[in-house]
């Protein structure tokens, strides 16, 4: 929209969300359908919340309604990077845990890492806010917009369109992060392509490690939230995050080193 005017791009961009909402994709090319598979994030989102508030005792009950629907802005990231075209610009590859095909492996790695990192602190200060303040009237969106920003973004560091993770010991590091072209998007030989890749988290040991990974992210929100003293509050994410990256984006990228597709 320019000036309060609807321009016919922004018609078209609206028309396309609207379409991938519903799941009408008929006409489209497979172009569009690769960037939007609500299905491994849903499922993955899911399960973490649900594992991540099912211990919670009778006095934390409330935080439920600030984020048991952190699913939806989670899923609902792709659809706003497909409107904004983050999908394929250099500031919206961080938003999924890829890679710019101009920037190195571990400024890629940095960037995304360091979105999540953010995301996730800020969502913590803004539960925390709510506890402190008496907010419980304020949309939860307050707390789940940067939540599932950051949720998306780490999920997609277990799909093997967007990372190339290998396991070590009991630990998958992150060695490389892909470029989203026409390479990393069709199928080609053994290589399933972008969109069959995003429909593989059901199941599979590196989903499983998505969820393992949601949820703990979800706990530190939460423990950070609700620290006694403010002036701890930075200090401890920090320590916090450090243990949680080392276990779920531990690095192992070389320089120089090809990832493939």
């Amino acid at each position: 929209m320019v000036g309060g005017e609807y321009t016919a791009d922004w018609v078209e961009r609206q028309c396309l969300v609207l379409e991938l909402e519903c799941g009408k994709l008929s006409g489209r090319t497979s172009d569009w359908r690769c960037v939007f598979e609500p299905y491994g994030h849903e499922f993955l989102s899911q399960e973490a919340i649900r594992e991540a508030l099912k211990d919670l005792p009778p006095k934390l009950q409330w935080i439920r309604r600030f984020l048991e629907d952190a699913n939806t802005p989670t899923v609902y990231r792709d659809l706003e990077d497909v409107w904004n075209g983050g999908q394929w610009n250099k500031e919206g590859q961080k938003n999924h845990f890829m890679r710019y095909a101009t920037d190195s492996e571990l400024t890629a790695y940095e960037d995304a890492c360091t979105w999540i990192f953010k995301n996730g602190f800020i969502a913590a200060q803004h539960l925390r806010d709510i506890w402190q303040k008496k907010l419980g009237y304020y949309n939860p969106i307050y707390v789940t917009g940067p939540l599932g920003d950051a949720m998306h973004a780490l999920q997609d560091s277990f799909s093997a369109a967007h990372v190339k993770r290998v396991k070590r010991d009991d630990v998958w590091v992150i060695e490389g992060i892909y470029v989203y072209n026409d390479a990393n998007k069709k199928a080609s030989g053994t290589y399933p392509g972008h969109e069959a890749l995003d429909k593989q988290w059901k199941g599979t040991e590196l989903g499983n490690e998505a969820i393992t990974a949601c949820r703990e992210l979800i706990r530190i929100v939460i423990h950070t939230s609700l620290l006694a003293i403010d002036a701890t509050v930075p200090n401890k994410w920090q320590s916090l995050w450090d243990t949680f990256s080392g276990l779920f984006l531990s690095c192992g990228i070389k320089e120089g080193v090809p990832v493939g597709k």
